[in-house]
């Protein structure tokens, strides 16, 4: 007896996308298109009013002081009554407590050094005019 003969290999494929339509984007233009529009969103943002200044990084939103605060301790942060508080997200953030910059040291300074923590009690929502 002799050996059975082993059935066909099927022909692979060369490729299998429909090559009746064509992409709606390249990867590429996609991906700087995406790039675009969020530039042209950030733009936006940054127009409002008042803003010479890209805000930090972890920016979250503004407050207004409503009292002075003394940086009692190490990290605390100085400011006036009255001054704008650039609240950062903190992912060692206390109960009660919040990090920020004042508006005018982030403008001038644009470092985050300058930032510090204080209590959430002292600030109060931005008036809009």
């Amino acid at each position: 007896m002799g050996k059975p003969k082993a059935p066909p290999v099927p022909t692979p494929r060369v490729s299998f996308h429909c090559t009746d339509k064509p992409p709606l984007l390249p990867a590429k233009e996609q991906e700087t298109e995406e790039a675009s529009e969020a530039s042209d969103n950030q733009e936006k943002a940054d127009s409002g009013e008042d803003s010479t200044s890209h805000n930090p990084p972890g920016f979250l939103y503004k407050r207004v002081a409503l009292e002075s605060h003394a940086a009692s301790e190490e990290g605390a942060l100085q400011f006036e009554q009255g001054d704008v508080i650039l609240v950062l997200d903190d992912t060692q953030r206390l109960e009660g407590l919040l990090r920020g910059i004042r508006e005018e040291s982030w403008k001038q300074n644009q470092d985050l050094k300058h930032s510090g923590i204080f209590s959430e009690k002292l600030l109060q929502p931005e008036k809009d005019e």
